[in-house]
C-alpha cells in the first residue's frame, strides 16, 4: 500500500482523484550531443508496419512530416543520464537508481497524435502487439492483451472520443488547423500507452519521470531549479473555469521553464500519464515500476487548471486509466538507440 496516497477534489470531476505527494519533475540544460532530433534513429526496433528506421537515426513515426515546437523539433528527445536520487520529497529511505534513457523534450502534440490516429492505430481493430512498449528489463511493462478491451472499437470511434468528459476543452480538431502544436489532451492511459509504443518508445515509469523532473541527484523543487514558480515558467492557474485559450502550445515557456536535460512543460499545461499504478512504491528500486494490480494509474506535473500546490517536482496523483480529461496528456520515454 502506498502511504502517500490520499483523496483530493478536482474542479467539476465526478471521478475520484487522488493526490500523491513525493514525486519529481524533469529539467532542461541539454547539450547538442544529448538531443536526438528527427532523423537520428534511436528507436532500435521495427516501425509500425514492420519496417526499421531510416538507418540515420529516429524519425519517430509521429513526425514523418516535420513539426516544430517552441522553436525546436516536436519529436526531439534528450538523453537523461542515469544515477540515484531520493523519491518522496528527497526521502533517503526511498532511493531509486536508473539507467540512462531518453525522454521526449515536449508533450505529445495534436499534430503528432493525428499521425497515430490517421495510421489507424490505438483501437480494438488495431491494438498494440502484446509486449509492445515494454521498458527494457522490466517484466510485464509492455502492452497486455487484456488492455485491448479498454480501447474503442475503431478509428471513427476514436476520433469521436476526443470530446472531453469534463468541459469540451479538447485540443483535437477533426482536420489539421491552428491547434496542431497544442498538447494532445482527452486521451486515456491506454491510448497514451498505445501511442508511445507505436512511436518507438514507452510510457515513462514514475521513477524515470521523477528523476528527470528533479534533475537527478540535484533534487530540485522545480524542473528549472528552486526559484519560485510563475507564469513565465509554466502554464497554470485557470482554477475556476478553464477554456481552450488557457492551453498554450508546447514549449511556450522554454527555455525559462525547462529542466536540467532540456525538457519543457514538466510542470503545467497538462498532467502526464506514467506507466505505474498507485498501489505501491517499489523498494528497493532499480529501474523499477509499480505494476501490481490496482484500478488507477499515476500522472505527474500538474496542469493548466492546477494551483501552485500541484506544481512542484514532488507532486503526483493517481486517477482511473479510463479517464478522458482536458488536463491530461503524455510524453514518451525511449531507448538509447
Amino acid at each position: 500500500m502506498n502511504p502517500y496516497r490520499f483523496s483530493g477534489a478536482r474542479l467539476s470531476f465526478a471521478l475520484r482523484l487522488f493526490l500523491l505527494s513525493g514525486i519529481l519533475h524533469p529539467a532542461f540544460g541539454c547539450s547538442d550531443s544529448s538531443v536526438a532530433p528527427r532523423g537520428e534513429d534511436t528507436r532500435g526496433g521495427p516501425g509500425p508496419d514492420g519496417g526499421g528506421g531510416d538507418g540515420g537515426g529516429p524519425v519517430w513515426w509521429s513526425c514523418a512530416t516535420p513539426k516544430t515546437c517552441g522553436g525546436g523539433d516536436c519529436c526531439a528527445s534528450a538523453l537523461v543520464t542515469g544515477g540515484t536520487f531520493n523519491r518522496l520529497q528527497n526521502n533517503a529511505e526511498y532511493p531509486a537508481t536508473l539507467s540512462d534513457f531518453r525522454l521526449d523534450l515536449y508533450e505529445v502534440t495534436v499534430g503528432r497524435f493525428r499521425a497515430f490516429v490517421d495510421a489507424g492505430k490505438g483501437t480494438r481493430a488495431s491494438p498494440p502487439a502484446p509486449g509492445a512498449g515494454a521498458r527494457p528489463n522490466l517484466s510485464r511493462s509492455g502492452w497486455l492483451k487484456e488492455f485491448d478491451d479498454k480501447l474503442v472499437a475503431d478509428t471513427a470511434a476514436l476520433r469521436a472520443a476526443f470530446a472531453c468528459d469534463d468541459g469540451s476543452i479538447e485540443s483535437w480538431t477533426p482536420a489539421p488547423g491552428t491547434q496542431e502544436n497544442l498538447p494532445m489532451n482527452c486521451i486515456t492511459w491506454y491510448e497514451a500507452f498505445a501511442f508511445c509504443a507505436w512511436d518507438g518508445g514507452w510510457l515513462p515509469t514514475a521513477a524515470e519521470w521523477n528523476y528527470a523532473a528533479v534533475g537527478g541527484n540535484e533534487q530540485r523543487n522545480y524542473p528549472w531549479g528552486n526559484d519560485a514558480i510563475d507564469t513565465t515558467r509554466a502554464v497554470y492557474g485557470c482554477t475556476t473555469q478553464c477554456t481552450l485559450a488557457d492551453l498554450d502550445p508546447v514549449g511556450s515557456k522554454s527555455p525559462k521553464g525547462d529542466g536540467k536535460w532540456g525538457h519543457a512543460d514538466l510542470v503545467g499545461n497538462l498532467w502526464e500519464w506514467s506507466l505505474d499504478t498507485g498501489a505501491s512504491l517499489p523498494k528497493p528500486c532499480n529501474n523499477c515500476a509499480s505494476l501490481v494490480a490496482d484500478p488507477d494509474r499515476m500522472s505527474f506535473g500538474g496542469s493548466v487548471s492546477s494551483d501552485t500546490r500541484d506544481l512542484t517536482a514532488w507532486r503526483g496523483r493517481t486517477v482511473p486509466p479510463e479517464m478522458r480529461s482536458y488536463d491530461h496528456g503524455v510524453r514518451c520515454a525511449r531507448p538509447l538507440k
